[in-house]
């Protein structure tokens, strides 16, 4: 079996810490650069994760985040550009696919949103800057958690605040 990137101990302390907490929701912004992120149920917990590179480190991640308390998760939906070449296009299509299965074969209960409408709730519309997401998100969850990362990259905390928005969607928490 192949060596998850994260790491086996990091994955295994991980998975203690988030034991402690109640339910809990999971944001997911595809592709290679995305990220994953996981918030608890009172919104005062958060955990970010680089994408892992390889489709078993993406399987072994879902798997372990997924322990019974996790309530549901919010994949971005996503589409291929038109800057994006053929191979390109097919790749990131692959790629999301993976990502679909994961999550079902995990057994995590998940939808998918677009970025302008969680964009929207959350009040962070970037017109193309993605400082908005990163500023926002480090506002909101100044102590949040990284593994794979040093830092709260622009694609984590997109993750991080797909995870808050399904967290309010699910609580009832938009008015």
């Amino acid at each position: 079996m192949a060596k998850s990137k994260l790491g086996i101990p990091e994955l295994f302390e991980t998975k203690i810490h988030i034991e402690k907490w109640n339910p809990y929701y999971m944001g997911v912004d595809p592709g290679l650069s995305g990220g994953v992120a996981i918030v608890s149920e009172d919104g005062v917990s958060a955990i970010t994760f680089a994408m892992p590179k390889t489709y078993l480190e993406i399987l072994q991640l879902l798997q372990c985040l997924n322990m019974g308390k996790l309530m549901f998760a919010i994949l971005e939906k996503v589409h291929a550009g038109l800057s994006f070449g053929r191979k390109a296009s097919f790749t990131f299509g692959h790629n999301v696919g993976h990502l679909e299965m994961a999550l079902h074969a995990s057994g995590i209960p998940w939808d998918s949103t677009s970025s302008g409408k969680w964009m929207r709730k959350m009040n962070c519309l970037t017109g193309g800057d993605k400082a908005v997401t990163r500023q926002k998100a480090q506002q909101m969850f100044p102590r949040a958690e990284t593994v794979g990362t040093t830092r709260l990259t622009d694609k984590v905390c997109e993750a991080l605040l797909i995870a808050e928005y399904c967290r309010k969607l699910r609580l009832g928490l938009f008015g």
